[in-house]
């Protein structure tokens, strides 16, 4: 068996500047999930594991969600519980390249916690007045009038890490829809880094049947990915 990593992503902090902490605890929710990935293509890659926007590329983008240099012939379980959650971050002008350290990030339940305003208020940025939004099955954030250009960009994450971003701007409303699409991919970008999906390499779908929540992405000697259900030695 191969040298193996274990990672329990679970972040549940609100303190600033945080989107990269990985805490290691027990949680109440639904079934962990686990993405296991063989590294066997001959050398060190990054493993990234993230969630395609289905927002217009051109002011939507993808995040880094989970990524992590693997040397070749170990294997990473990255596991994590599929919960929603709410962000907004300060970027400026969203870009790919741009390391979107989420500056809150608040736990977000269908039908009852899905919505969320942002204001600008004393030079800060904040969520307030939380609560069920319509369609009760998606994620909104709604931003006032109080939002500079170009400053913000709200999203959607899962685990309390930021997954999607979109720039936004006074007087939205922004719908996110909440399905997880997780995909992998090797790229040398670090955890958090706005993605460019692009331009990403050898990436590929995971998709968990009803009642699995275990995953493995093979990556081989060609970069291309075998991806097979079950924990796979």
């Amino acid at each position: 068996m191969p040298p193996e990593i274990t990672v329990d992503f679970i972040n549940r902090s609100t303190d600033t500047g945080n989107s990269q902490v990985v805490l290691f605890e027990t949680a109440e929710g639904p079934p962990r999930h686990t993405l296991r990935f063989h590294n066997r293509s001959g050398r060190t890659q990054t493993f990234v594991c993230f969630q395609p926007t289905e927002h217009n590329s051109a002011n939507g983008y993808p995040i880094a969600w989970f990524a992590m240099p693997v040397a070749s012939g170990v294997q990473v379980n990255f596991r994590w519980q599929p919960t929603f959650d709410l962000v907004w971050m300060e970027t400026g002008k969203l870009a790919p390249g741009i390391q979107a350290m989420a500056s809150q990030v608040t736990p977000a339940s269908l039908g009852s916690s899905n919505m969320a305003y942002l204001s600008y208020i004393d030079e800060a940025f904040a969520f307030h007045n939380q609560g069920p939004g319509d369609p009760p099955a998606d994620l909104i954030i709604r931003t006032d009038t109080t939002i500079p250009q170009n400053t913000v960009s709200v999203g959607i994450g899962m685990a309390g890490a930021p997954t999607q971003v979109l720039q936004t701007q006074a007087n939205l409303n922004t719908v996110f829809t909440a399905v997880p699409n997780y995909w992998v991919a090797i790229a040398d970008v670090v955890q958090g880094e706005v993605l460019d999906e692009s331009e990403l390499a050898a990436k590929a779908p995971v998709v968990f049947p009803p009642n699995v929540t275990a995953m493995t992405a093979t990556l081989d000697a060609d970069q291309k990915f075998v991806v097979q259900q079950g924990l796979v030695v």
